[in-house]
This record gives C-alpha cells, sequence and structure tokens, in this order.
C-alpha cells in the first residue's frame, strides 16, 4: 500500500478520536451538542432498557415520638438509547402514595393519584449522555418544572461521572442535589457486576437552595467550604452496581436531612428520602421521535413558584370567613391568626370573579350580622396579602372604583412591590392605573413588578413591557421639561428600578443636561441609571462628572452610577480628574470613596478591589467631616463561614449651602453566595440653611437661644401670635424643597417630598378634631387589623427531585374597641371622661418542615401563639377644680392577661394531625394568687403551665412537645368597680381634703378613706379613717398665743374606744430669763393616763447663759419619773448636771463641771467628773489647774476615784 495512503488516514484517524461536535445540529433534532469516544458504558443503540423505579420520604421528630409522615411513589422508567449520546426517559405506571393519618406507618393511594400518573408520563425527556454524564436535558416546552424535577431526580441516579469504574476518584458533580464536592469509592468488583458507593458533601454545593420570599439578591462565588445555609444538616450517600456489559443493574440512595435548630445529636425534625432504581430487562426498539429541539435545561434542581393550577371553591373562602365572624365577635382569640393565614392560603387559589363576588357578599349588612365590619376587614386586610393575578385585578378595581382610598389605597400600592411571582397579566392590570389619579403613585410598585418579572423572563422583545416603558418616557416629555414635577421625578425614579431601559438614554441625557431643570430632577435623571447593566452606555455620565462647571452634588451622583460598573478605563479617567480637581467637596468624597473600596472586605466588590490595589491615590483634600463630602463603610466578611455586612452611607455637601444636600445609608448581608441589599434610605434638601437661619440667626425668632420679650409669659400667648407664627413657618417651608427615600432589597418603595414641589396629601390623614367629635357623641371606636407580616421558604432540593420546603409563616391580628364619653365644654367648672376600652390580640409563627409531590405534601408543623384579651373602663369627673373621682373597672369576668402556647403537627396532604404526649411526659403547674388578694382586691390573678418532662439527651423544646402557659384576671367578686374620690379645699377659712376608696355593689367591704377639715379661724381640726378593719375619728384643736400654746385632739376607734391627747405650755418671759411651764395629759382606754408636768427656766444674755430645767412624768409605773438638767454657762462656771430618779432613793446623776478663778496674774481651773448610780459612785474626777494668762500650764493636780480606786497625782513645769 502507498505509505501516503497509509499516512493520510492516520491523520484522519487522530483527527476524529476526540468529541465529535455536532455544531450543526443545535436548535434542530439532536439534543445532545457533541459526543465523547468514551465508554465505561454500554447501552446499545436501538434498545429500550426498563426499570422499577421508587422514591420515598418519611418526615418525623427522630429522638421524640413514633409517628411519622411521608409519601411514596413508584414507576417503571424506561431509557430509550437513540444514539450512543442521546437518551430518552419515560415513565409508565406511576402511583402516588402518601401516609395514612390514623396509622401513618401504612401509605394509601392519593385521591390525586391518576393526575400524578398522567402528568408523569405525558411527555418523554430526551437528554445528552456522555458516558455516564447527563449533560444537557432537552424537555418539551410543555412539560411542567414539578414533573421535570422528579426525572432530574431519575436520571440524577442513573448518573455516574467516574472517568473509569476501576480507580475511585473525587470531583465537582451537577446533579438534581447541586453542584456538589462528590466521592465516588469501589466497594466491590465481581465477574458480573461492580459496587460503587457515590457520597456527596452538601455543604460545600452550589445552585442548591431556593427562596421563595420577596427578598432580591445578587449571587457571588467565593473559593469556601461552606456554600449553602447550614440550617440542615444532610447527608446522602448512593451505591451503584454496573454490570459489565455496561448497564446500570441497581441504585440504592438515602439522604438524611436534620434540622440543626433544637437539634441534639442525631435527634430533632428529621425528613428520611430513599431511592430505588432495579433494572428489570432489555427490549429492542424505541418510540421516541427526534423532534425539533427548543428547549434546553441542566440537572439541576428548577425552583418552582407561582400559582398551582390547583384552584379553591368560593364556599371554601366563605366558609373561613364564617368561622372567622364567629369565633371573633367578642374579639381576638387565640386561633385568629391561623384562620387569617388559611384565609389567605385559601384565597391565593382562587379566582378573579370568585374574589369579586365575595367582596359584594361581604359589604352586605346580612353577611354576618353580628360581626359585619370585622369581618370584612378580614377579607380587605388579606387581599394585598395574596400576591396573585386575581388579587392584584381586585386591587386595582377597588381603587379605580373608589372602594378604598386615602391610607387603605396607600398601603395597598406599596404591598404591590412585595409581590413574589408577578405575572405578565399582574403587570398589564396594573398599567391600567397609569391613565387615572392614581397613575403617579403606581409608578414605583409598578416599576418594582417589572424588575421582578423581567429578571426571570425575556423581556426585550415583549411588547406589552415596552408599551409599559412608552408610556414612561412619555410622561418626561423631551427633557424632562414638565409642568408635573411630582410626576417626572417619580417617573425618573421609577425607572431606576428597572433593568431593561437602555432606550431610555437619550432622553435622561437630556434630562440631566438642561441646567433649567431643577436639581432634584437631574440628580433623578443620573440615579435613574442604577440598575441598568454594564453594557449600557455611561460615557454621558464620565462627562458630567469631569465638568468641572457642574454642581457637585450632580457630578458626585453620576460618579456612583459610573462606579457601579468600574473598568481599568474608567478609573484612569477617575484618577485623571482626581489629580486635577479643585472641587475640594468633590474631591474629598471621591478619595474617600476609592479608599473605602480599597480596603472593602464585601466579596460583591473584590473586583473592583483588585482594580484599585496598584493606583496611588492623591491625597490632597481637606477630609474635614463637619463641612465636606465623604464616604463612610464599615465591612466585615468570613470566607470561611461565607458570610458577611457592609453599612455605607454618603454625605454631600453643597458649596452653597452650610448643611448637607444629601444623606444616604444602605445595609446589605452577604450569606452563602448570595448578597442581600437589605434596606436603604435617604434625602436630599435644598433650602434648609435659609429656614434654620430665618428661626435662629442673628434676626430669627429664636435668636440667643429666647424668644421675644413681649412673649415669654405663656399666659399672654394669644391665638392670633400663635396663628402668625404658624404662617412664618410656612412661608418659610414653601422656600423648602426636600426629598426623602426608601429601598427595600434594592426597590424603591417610598419617596416623599416637602416643599413647592411635593404633592397635596390624598385621603384623609389622622383627624383628631374628628375623632374627638365621635367620641364626645358616645359612639363606639373599633379598630381590626390583621397581617401576615412573614411569608416566606427555604426550598432544599431532595434526591428524588421533590422540594424539601422549610417555611416560616407570621401572623398578627390586633382588635380596639373602645367606646368613651368627653366632656370638656367647661373646663373651668366640669371636666367628664367615661369610656371602656377593650383590646385583645394574637401573633402566630408557624413553621413547616415538608415535601411537596405538587399534588399533596407530607411533614411536620410547629406552631407559637401569644394572645391576650383584656378590657378596662375608665371614669374620670372633676368639678370646680377641686373634687376628683377616678372610676376603675375590670368589665370581663375573665381577662386573658397573656396565652402562651406551642404545638406540633405532623402534616397529611390537607390534614393536620396533633401531636399529643401521653400524661407521663408532660408536666403540669397551676398556681392562683390566693383568698387574701381576693379580699382586698375582689380578683384572683391565676396560672397554668403544661410543658414536656426533661429527660437525658431528650429533644430541645419546642421539638420536644407541646407547651402551653396562661395567666388569668378572674373577677371574684360582684362589685362594678373600683371608685376613688378625691376632695380638696383650700381658702381662707377652711383646708379640708378627703381621699374615699371603695368597690359599689360588692359582697365584701372594702370602704377605705381618710378626711382631713382644718379651720383656719378657731385652728380646730377634725380628721376620721374608715377602713374594712377599723374605724377612726379624731377632733383637734390649736392655740397658738404668746403666753401659751395649747394642742389638744381626740381618738375615737370603732365608735367605742377613746384617746385623748392635751398638752400646753405657759410661757412667762421677763427680760433675758424665760419661764416655761410644759403640760401633757395622754389618756386612753382600760389604763391610767399618762401626766408630764415640770418648769424650764431659761436666761440668756451676754454674760450668762443657763438652763434650769425639772420634769415629772406619772402614769408609766407607781412612782414618778423626775428629770431634772441644769446647764451653765457663766463666766465663774461651765458644765452640765443631770439628774434621773423613778423610784424613792433612787437616783442616777451625772455630772461635768468646771468652775473658774481668773485674776490678773493668775488663771485656775477647777475640772470635776461626778457619776452616780443608786447604789454606788462610778467617777469623781476633781482638780486643779493653773498657770498664767496666755503661757503654758504651770502646775497639774488631781485626785481621782475611778470604781473605788483612788489615783493621786501632781505635775509641774
Amino acid at each position: 500500500m502507498d505509505y501516503h495512503l497509509v499516512l493520510l488516514l492516520s491523520l484522519v484517524a487522530g483527527s476524529l478520536a476526540g468529541p465529535v461536535q455536532r455544531s450543526g445540529l443545535l436548535g434542530q433534532t439532536s439534543c445532545a451538542k457533541q459526543c465523547t469516544d468514551k465508554s465505561k458504558f454500554g447501552y446499545k443503540i436501538g434498545e429500550t432498557y426498563r426499570f422499577t423505579y421508587e422514591g420515598e420520604t418519611k418526615t418525623s421528630i427522630n429522638g421524640g415520638n413514633k409517628e411519622q409522615s411521608g409519601l411514596k411513589f413508584t414507576a417503571t422508567a424506561l431509557v430509550e438509547v437513540l444514539s450512543k449520546c442521546e437518551l430518552s426517559l419515560k415513565i409508565e405506571d406511576a402511583v402516588l402514595s402518601g401516609s395514612d393519618p390514623n396509622y401513618p406507618k401504612s401509605l394509601l393511594t392519593d385521591t390525586q393519584s391518576n393526575e400524578f400518573k398522567t402528568a408523569l408520563e405525558e411527555h418523554p425527556l430526551r437528554f445528552s449522555f456522555q458516558d455516564g454524564i447527563m449533560e444537557e436535558l432537552c424537555p418539551l416546552p410543555e412539560e411542567s418544572a414539578w414533573v421535570l424535577n422528579i426525572k432530574k431526580g431519575i436520571l440524577s441516579s442513573l448518573q455516574n461521572t467516574m472517568d473509569t469504574f476501576k480507580t475511585e476518584q473525587n470531583l465537582v458533580e451537577t446533579d438534581v442535589a447541586g453542584k456538589c464536592r462528590t466521592k465516588y469509592n469501589l466497594k466491590q468488583e465481581g465477574w458480573r457486576s461492580v459496587s460503587i458507593v457515590k457520597s456527596k458533601d452538601i455543604s460545600t454545593c452550589l445552585n442548591r437552595h431556593g427562596f421563595d420570599t420577596s427578598m432580591g439578591y445578587i449571587l457571588y462565588e467565593v473559593p469556601s467550604s461552606l456554600q449553602s445555609l447550614p440550617i440542615m444538616n444532610s447527608s446522602h450517600e448512593c451505591e451503584q452496581k454496573i454490570s459489565t456489559d455496561g448497564h446500570m443493574e441497581s441504585v440504592l440512595c438515602h439522604e438524611v436531612h436534620l434540622f440543626k435548630p433544637f437539634s441534639q445529636g442525631d435527634s430533632g425534625a428529621m425528613t428520611e428520602v430513599t431511592q430505588k432504581l432495579a433494572f428489570v430487562s432489555k427490549s429492542t426498539g424505541t418510540t421516541t421521535r427526534m423532534a425539533e429541539v427548543s428547549r434546553r435545561d441542566t440537572l439541576l434542581f428548577t425552583q418552582v413558584h407561582g400559582e398551582k393550577a390547583i384552584t379553591t371553591s368560593k364556599k371554601q373562602v366563605q366558609d373561613k370567613l364564617k368561622e372567622l365572624c364567629l369565633t371573633t365577635e367578642n374579639g381576638i382569640r387565640p386561633e385568629t391568626p391561623d384562620l387569617f393565614a388559611q384565609l389567605v392560603m385559601l384565597m391565593k387559589k382562587l379566582d378573579a370573579t370568585s374574589m369579586a363576588e365575595i367582596f359584594e357578599d361581604v359589604k352586605a349588612t346580612s353577611y354576618c350580622p353580628n360581626n359585619m365590619q370585622r369581618t370584612k376587614k378580614f377579607y380587605m386586610d388579606a387581599i394585598p396579602m395574596v400576591g396573585t393575578g386575581a388579587a392584584v385585578r381586585q386591587i386595582t378595581q377597588l381603587i379605580m372604583n373608589n372602594d378604598v382610598t386615602g391610607a387603605l389605597t396607600e398601603s395597598w400600592l406599596v404591598s404591590l412591590s412585595f409581590i413574589q411571582h408577578p405575572t405578565k397579566d399582574m403587570l398589564t392590570e396594573i398599567a391600567k392605573m397609569m391613565n387615572t389619579v392614581h397613575g403617579t403613585k403606581i409608578l414605583l410598585p409598578m416599576s418594582t413588578l417589572m424588575h421582578t418579572y423581567c429578571q426571570k423572563q425575556s423581556c426585550e422583545q415583549d411588547s406589552d413591557i415596552s408599551d409599559i416603558l412608552n408610556k414612561m418616557t412619555a410622561n418626561l416629555g423631551n427633557d424632562c421639561n414638565g409642568a408635573n414635577e411630582e410626576k417626572v421625578i417619580l417617573t425618573l425614579r421609577a425607572i431606576g428600578n428597572i433593568e431593561q431601559t437602555q432606550t431610555m438614554i437619550p432622553v435622561l441625557e437630556k434630562c440631566f443636561s438642561r441646567k433649567n431643570n431643577a436639581m432634584g430632577i437631574r440628580v433623578a435623571a443620573v440615579e435613574a441609571y442604577r440598575r441598568m447593566p454594564c453594557a449600557a452606555d455611561r460615557n454621558n455620565l464620565i462627562a458630567l462628572f469631569r465638568n468641572t462647571d457642574e454642581d457637585s452634588e450632580l457630578r458626585l451622583a453620576a460618579y456612583l452610577q459610573v462606579m457601579k460598573c468600574p473598568t481599568d478605563n474608567i478609573l484612569q479617567q477617575i484618577k485623571e480628574t482626581l489629580m486635577s480637581e479643585e472641587v475640594n467637596q468633590v474631591g474629598s468624597f471621591v478619595w474617600t470613596h476609592l479608599m473605602n473600596l480599597r480596603e472593602s472586605s464585601s466579596p460583591y466588590k473584590e473586583t473592583v478591589k483588585t482594580m484599585l490595589e496598584s493606583d496611588d491615590l492623591p491625597k490632597k483634600f481637606d477630609l474635614d467631616q463637619r463641612k465636606f463630602s465623604r464616604n463612610y463603610e464599615w465591612s466585615h466578611y468570613s470566607q470561611e463561614l461565607n458570610m458577611g455586612g457592609m453599612l455605607d452611607s454618603n454625605l454631600i455637601w453643597s458649596p452653597e449651602s452650610f448643611v448637607p444636600r444629601s444623606v444616604s445609608a444602605n445595609l446589605s448581608v452577604e450569606l452563602f453566595g448570595h448578597s442581600v441589599n437589605l434596606l436603604e434610605i435617604g434625602g436630599r434638601a435644598e433650602g434648609l440653611d435659609y429656614l434654620l437661619e430665618s428661626y435662629f440667626g442673628p434676626s430669627g425668632y429664636f435668636k440667643d437661644g429666647t424668644i421675644n420679650p413681649d412673649e415669654k409669659d405663656c399666659s399672654d400667648i394669644k391665638m392670633k401670635k400663635l396663628e402668625k407664627v404658624n404662617r412664618n413657618f410656612d412661608k418659610k417651608v414653601q422656600e423648602l424643597k426636600g426629598a426623602m427615600y426608601a429601598r427595600v432589597f434594592g426597590n424603591e418603595v417610598l419617596y416623599n417630598q416637602l416643599g413647592q414641589s411635593a404633592p397635596k396629601a390624598s385621603g384623609s390623614s389622622f383627624n383628631f378634631l374628628k375623632m374627638y367629635q365621635e367620641l364626645a357623641k358616645g359612639n363606639e371606636i373599633s379598630y381590626t387589623k390583621s397581617n401576615m407580616f412573614l411569608d416566606s421558604s427555604l426550598i432544599v432540593p431532595t434526591i428524588i427531585g421533590l422540594p424539601l420546603n422549610l417555611t416560616v409563616n407570621g401572623t398578627v391580628s390586633v382588635d380596639l374597641k373602645g367606646r368613651a364619653t368627653i366632656d370638656l365644654t367647661k373646663p373651668h367648672k366640669k371636666i367628664l371622661i367615661d369610656g371602656i376600652i377593650e383590646p385583645s390580640g394574637a401573633v402566630e409563627f408557624a413553621s413547616m418542615m415538608s415535601v411537596d409531590a405538587y399534588f399533596t405534601k407530607s411533614g411536620i408543623k410547629m406552631t407559637s401563639t401569644l394572645h391576650s384579651s383584656t378590657g378596662v373602663s375608665t371614669k374620670i369627673e372633676i368639678k370646680n377644680k377641686q373634687e376628683y373621682v377616678f372610676n376603675f373597672d375590670v368589665p370581663k369576668t375573665k381577662s386573658e392577661i397573656v396565652t402562651a402556647r406551642s404545638e406540633l403537627f405532623l402534616v397529611f396532604k390537607d390534614q393536620e394531625k396533633k401531636q399529643v404526649p401521653a400524661s407521663e411526659d408532660i408536666t403540669t403547674r397551676k398556681f392562683c394568687s390566693g383568698h387574701t388578694i381576693v379580699q382586698l382586691t375582689g380578683l384572683e390573678l391565676c396560672g397554668d403551665m403544661m410543658y414536656p418532662v426533661s429527660k437525658d439527651n431528650a429533644l430541645g423544646f419546642p421539638l420536644s412537645g407541646p407547651a402551653h402557659s396562661v395567666v388569668l384576671l378572674h373577677k371574684r367578686d360582684s362589685h362594678k368597680g373600683y371608685q376613688l374620690e378625691i376632695n380638696q379645699i383650700d381658702n381662707k377659712k377652711l383646708l379640708h381634703f378627703k381621699v374615699f376608696y371603695d368597690t359599689p355593689g360588692s359582697s365584701t367591704e372594702r370602704a377605705t378613706g381618710f378626711e382631713l377639715e382644718v379651720n383656719k379661724d378657731t385652728k380646730i381640726l377634725k380628721s376620721s379613717l374608715i377602713s374594712p378593719w377599723k374605724k377612726a375619728r379624731f377632733t383637734g384643736s390649736l392655740v397658738d398665743g404668746q403666753k401659751e400654746k395649747k394642742l389638744s385632739g381626740l381618738a375615737t376607734v370603732d365608735e367605742t374606744q377613746e384617746y385623748r391627747f392635751d398638752s400646753s405650755v405657759g410661757i412667762n418671759t421677763k427680760g433675758s430669763q424665760t419661764k416655761y411651764k410644759p403640760k401633757v395629759v395622754i389618756s386612753y382606754p382600760n389604763a391610767a393616763p399618762l401626766r408630764l408636768d415640770g418648769s424650764v427656766d431659761v436666761v440668756n444674755s451676754e454674760q450668762k447663759q443657763t438652763l434650769d430645767s425639772v420634769v415629772v412624768l406619772k402614769g408609766i409605773q407607781d412612782d414618778p419619773i423626775t428629770i431634772n438638767v441644769d446647764i451653765k454657762n457663766t463666766p465663774k462656771a461651765k458644765g452640765v448636771t443631770l439628774k434621773y430618779t423613778y423610784e424613792k432613793k433612787k437616783e442616777y446623776s451625772a455630772e461635768i463641771l468646771a468652775k473658774l478663778s481668773d485674776t490678773k496674774n493668775k488663771m485656775i481651773a477647777y475640772p470635776k467628773l461626778y457619776i452616780k448610780t443608786p447604789t454606788k459612785d462610778l467617777i469623781n474626777v476633781k482638780g486643779s489647774i493653773s498657770g498664767k494668762p496666755g503661757s503654758n500650764i504651770r502646775k497639774l493636780e488631781y485626785l481621782a476615784q475611778i470604781f473605788n480606786v483612788i489615783i493621786r497625782g501632781c505635775d509641774s513645769n
């Protein structure tokens, strides 16, 4: 053979040795884009392989009771080999079963098993098979996402991505569980088959979790060992047995998902998933047609959101409303939040026609006549919580028909921004309001819905979306020079909510370039770029930033929008501008912003951080934060935990103002590959400096921190002066322009303006005068509000393709019912406030761990409820500013102060079976406040508790079992309330004070009071005291004369016992000497009176001060008690003498005395200390001290007798 031909054939064979590319077949009839030459599997073309398939889940409280909830489906899986790299999966004989609620370990065929069977068997699934790798799937367009997920589970069990069956391997594998680190281990190799164990590290999986929430996020990737939310402890292992001829013999997979919170070890809320596949036979021939490929997918689990096709009947919703009507006639009950949540869930499956009919029903007065208003309010509160196309249609119709107005309209429009899964029908329905009076208010919520919708759908060629955008563009005119500034600004801010707005760039450029436009419009036009893709042209913004003739606020707004998509070229232009920047406001902000980017730890900013690391930035600007613009950032990120947070803020000043022009703050978190912009708030103001100066400046109203001198006395401020201040304030506000905004999850949901261009408030806000008028008439006021404030799910794919949903719902219901009469017509004569208020409320958190098979579900549900229902009536009456009467009552015979409970349920499709523990597994406690409190108040406070018994290695609460705690206030008497009366009279002749407390109508006497009366002319005092235990009356008189003072009183207790007190002091003064004659007599029942008599002589002159007193006390004992006190302070003697005599010749005495002899040349002191008892002398010390005046002591002599010990001494200097 010619060697040239051999060489040519060799080259051709070599070129074909790699994968065969089939790019020419893309979009036509081939699912496989390429075909590998590897052949560890040996599926034969034209043959069909038949397998039995089984998927089962069991959910239970592991370590708790033995009950469980589960579901199972079985089927026959047919794998048709259309070509070496293209296979097809078909399903036959599918059966869906679920646990029997009465016997949970037994399975019953589901009532909708036929619908399940039809959906699974309707379409074949073609897929690209690259020698064990399911590279790509090509489902038909009609295939439902949930059906496709089940088929992905089957294909995942058939997938083996090893290079060869002879070598163990670690790699990253993509299947229905996510993109996970996978380990293949060889278990056994025989003559006919090889066994392989495949295990996954679930914590490393990417593209795994889904979220059913209104929260928006941006994905990021970092090299971390923790890529999934660590709320579940999951394990995943499969054993594959592969025949030697190259087909799968059997697969057994076991997956365990343990809910980490409240778990202990392996105990806790657990879902086990088992997957079995077994080869049965093979046959020749295939039936799948090689049709055109119009849809491609991967093995990754498809998150299923939005409305299910299953509908609710109108009667089900009406029945739930009637249940709410009957159970809430007397206020909110503990079960009310759950009933309201059920109402919302039922309404989610209701069609628009039924919703309209139900609204007409609840408006009728015959609908729940005893509780009509509250029942209607439950339905109205539920509408914005539903979030379906039918609910959106009802919202728009009710608003456009003016069935709802004012604050309710505002809240409904804001609620549209939080719809999780908007549809095209919702957008077209909302767009109808653009040409109505609500056209301006609808812009922000509509733009948020458009952004959410277009994130999941392609909107570039959508004519309906284009029509809405064209209407928004028309609001701007040619260059935003419109008469309605409010509409222009809100349109610009709505554009900023939407991503697909590149077509509006020419108009936006004219809007911010036109210098005659208000600065608020120009800044809003720049910020409208904030969500545009990086491919959008931003050269005009770069030019605006570099234009030093423009206002610094506008330049910095352009800079921030440019930096959302930084490139090396953009950073170079910014650096060049910074080098030559002369405006410190711009330079200081840009420099601090770039430095914060360079030092940021946020993974979302890693790209721009890398770009800036090599740049040297000039620091030539004044960074004084009190007067110059700057950016602030705090961020922290842990790569190991794959979580962090960031708080950044912008403070922008204008050279034309001494107060900041704009400020904003933004809070974001990074969690396991998801960056979430939680909240951003900000605002801007123009003219605020003029307003402040007009009030606090040199000529301002509050100059020097005080008000004008002629208004210092508050009593002199007349209404005309207040009106003048009000007019001046309104005038200054007209010169003030400002705005504030709030963005939640990156969506702007609130924008309010202040000043000339601010819109007038629509609808009626809180009207105090109207409320007062209603109260003055004695009308009843009622307020009811229910809200599902939390409705979120974490979706975890299982190996069988069914989602494991971790759902948490939070629902609150409050009711406030009151009635009052207020009379303030003549406040100087009478004030009356009489009313009753009965508040009740409940909040419930419901969490559920369930496996959803579309037509059925199984799992565990836990609810925690907090409830309170009380009431109080009050009457306050004031007459002539002297008589005060306060009445207080607890009208309910049983007030539920607080009720808290936690319950566990097993979920079987639409049934929930409450878990009731055995009596030996629970502990109960009861207590009451006791008989004494009842006697005092007529009320009894009682508590009742039930909780699981604590055991070693037991589950943590609340998974350990149900629990409840209740505190009740019982009314145990027939009393009509509590009355407190206070009377006070104080004039020139009389002082009268009375306090009285009673419980009118009670069977137990509780009247208690005190009364005091003083006649200022006669100096007579009277008082009385009554109580259930004692009664007392007191009369007293007072004489306040120059020669005599008297105080006397008589107290009568229980009308039988008298206590008398008489006291007097006679006073006689002659010169420096005053004589006092005190006298006191105290008498009381069954005892001799106490008498005190005596005299006190006091001399008080310049040379002499003495006190000589004798007091005799009789009545304490048989003999009188005498007390003598003698105090001397004279030139010849200084000292104190005390004597106490209590029996004849029994005397205690003490003397401290110093006699003085003072001559011209010598001074002598004779000190003495003498203490004596009736039986002996304790201390007797006396002596002398002599010396010359002004010199040291010359001689000291003393003689002391202490306890019969004599001491003599002498000391001379």
